[in-house]
């Protein structure tokens, strides 16, 4: 919904690859707030988490799902703009899988060095996973969005020609 909300505000005239830096630049900062919190750093680096959900095991099962949800929904944004800004399918795609996955890569290495967080894996899929989903529903809605818009013009059209 929201990335419907953000293709609607896009100026017919203005490439949506111009909005899309600035939204990357705001999701990066959304989620660098959301998963270094509370910014306190520690003297050595923490590696990294391989096994996804391991870090899981000791919250409950409603933090869990909350936390794999919230990160899901910060990078909806990203995939959808980036599926409705670049228009060859299976590049959109790989575009989403390199560049969310970079920001979301980079986010849980800094979380190494952040006291009281602890890197893993899990988050990097779950925003790969969300920005994915997105662009897929970006691919449906602008499906149907072309179909009805081309029917709307085609009875207008007709009213025209009557």
């Amino acid at each position: 919904t929201l990335g419907g909300m953000l293709v609607s505000l896009v100026p017919k005239k203005i490439s949506p690859l111009i909005w899309l830096l600035p939204l990357i630049v705001l999701t990066l900062i959304s989620a660098a707030v959301q998963t270094l919190a509370p910014f306190e750093m520690r003297l050595q680096h923490v590696a990294m988490g391989m096994t996804p959900f391991l870090p899981y095991y000791n919250a409950s099962t409603f933090t869990a799902i909350a936390n794999f949800l919230e990160i899901i929904i910060t990078y909806i944004p990203v995939g959808f703009m980036l599926q409705y800004a670049i228009s060859s399918k299976r590049s959109a795609f790989i575009f989403i899988i390199i560049i969310v996955g970079v920001i979301a890569y980079s986010l849980e290495y800094a979380q190494g060095w952040i006291a009281g967080r602890y890197p893993d894996i899990t988050d990097v899929i779950g925003a790969i996973i969300g920005a994915s989903v997105a662009g897929s529903l970006c691919l449906r809605w602008s499906r149907v969005f072309l179909v009805e818009n081309n029917q709307v013009n085609a009875e207008s059209k007709e009213t025209l020609v009557t």
